[in-house]
């Protein structure tokens, strides 16, 4: 029978896989290693896992058949042969004769699902986030989202429409396009291009706080592969950059992704600002701090980190964003101002952690938000503005 193979396969790379590597990669390693499976297979083994990793300490069964079958039966909108199999063979009595399908929220009800069992340290999440919003949007996958340039946005949609790759127009940015289902962007002659770079739309967003001016000079200072600093510069061209990061790998990749884009007038350091500085007589009108932190607003796209998480990592990270903020201050001209962006969704990374930034170091608070992405199928981030 198919689906007590698909149970086993399942089950088995389930309980090999022990949360050291994302999930989306450790998945294809095995796929790799199991050539019997065909693409039809790969994908409902990627679906099954993924759906485990949303629900199983909200579940809370020790069974991992119960487990797999019923988060399968809750993130997933249609009643399938899989579900139709095990709801009885385990005889889970989740479907009802007389409705052919059942909405998120009817499933949730149905099992009284607690989501706070199944998101770590759930309690510190900031009183700014509905809370239950946020929580119950985790059985879905966000959208991937694209972020065109600005004078090519017609011409990407064209195309997308052209390899009928559907696509959504966010009401909040023209340049933002969010597509439900994974696509091969690399087959696109507008990614090619460089039309567009993949980029979530909370993400996108933080841009509204940039607000560059001709010719300033901008240190994006945990650059990583250069989002941000794409972002930046398609907003205004001639700032003059710096990007850095503490490692070098990722300074390679942002080096290619500003290739590809034509991005000029930029410098690029590798330094880790735990440690070190930048030499105080080098002054910016704008730093970007996209600090490292637990991404706890992404785990909707990343499920497995709500089992793999531990608690005290959030004590490391907001250590580690306070030390940034500091080493970097003094880099900052008296006018200047710092963009500080996480995405995380726990106090005391964000509005606490700003509050003591500016307090320590003289800076004020000239505005902070969270951008709500469990709205808008997206990760849910946080952004300040510290002015001297």
């Amino acid at each position: 029978m198919r689906a007590v193979i698909q149970m086993q396969k399942a089950i088995d790379a389930i309980e090999q896989y022990k949360g050291d590597m994302p999930l989306s990669i450790y998945l294809k390693q095995y796929c790799r290693l199991h050539k019997e499976m065909g693409s039809r297979d790969r994908r409902f083994l990627q679906e099954l896992s993924f759906h485990y990793f949303r629900l199983n300490k909200a579940l809370q069964h020790s069974d991992i058949k119960y487990t797999i079958a019923t988060a399968h039966y809750v993130c997933t909108e249609a009643i399938d042969e899989f579900i139709i199999f095990w709801n009885n063979e385990l005889q889970l009595n989740l479907l009802n004769s007389e409705k052919s399908s059942i909405s998120f929220a009817e499933k949730i009800q149905q099992l009284q699902i607690n989501f706070e069992q199944q998101f770590p340290s759930a309690y510190n999440i900031s009183s700014e986030i509905d809370k239950k919003a946020f929580l119950e949007n985790h059985i879905k996958q966000p959208f991937t989202w694209i972020r065109c340039k600005r004078k090519n946005v017609e011409t990407v949609k064209a195309e997308l429409k052209l390899n009928n790759i559907e696509f959504k127009i966010s009401g909040k940015s023209a340049n933002a396009l969010g597509i439900k289902n994974h696509s091969d962007f690399s087959k696109l002659n507008s990614f090619e291009r460089g039309f567009f770079e993949v980029q979530d739309l909370s993400s996108q967003l933080t841009g509204n706080l940039f607000q560059p001016k001709e010719q300033q000079t901008w240190w994006d200072c945990c650059a990583a592969s250069g989002g941000k600093s794409l972002l930046l510069k398609d907003i205004e061209h001639s700032v003059k950059l710096l990007a850095t990061d503490s490692r070098p790998t990722i300074i390679s990749n942002l080096l290619q992704r500003f290739k590809k884009a034509n991005i000029q007038h930029y410098e690029t350091l590798i330094i880790d600002l735990e440690t070190k500085s930048l030499s105080a007589d080098k002054k910016f009108d704008s730093i970007i701090i996209d600090a490292p932190c637990t991404g706890s607003g992404t785990w909707s796209r990343n499920p497995e980190r709500m089992t793999y998480f531990k608690e005290e990592e959030i004590a490391l990270y907001t250590k580690k964003q306070f030390n940034i903020a500091k080493a970097v201050v003094n880099n900052l001209k008296p006018d200047g101002k710092i963009i500080y962006i996480t995405c995380s969704v726990y106090k005391q990374e964000n509005e606490e952690n700003l509050n003591r930034i500016a307090t320590e170091n003289k800076l004020t608070i000239k505005q902070q938000q969270y951008l709500h992405g469990y709205k808008e199928n997206a990760d849910t981030m946080f952004a300040a503005i510290l002015c001297k």
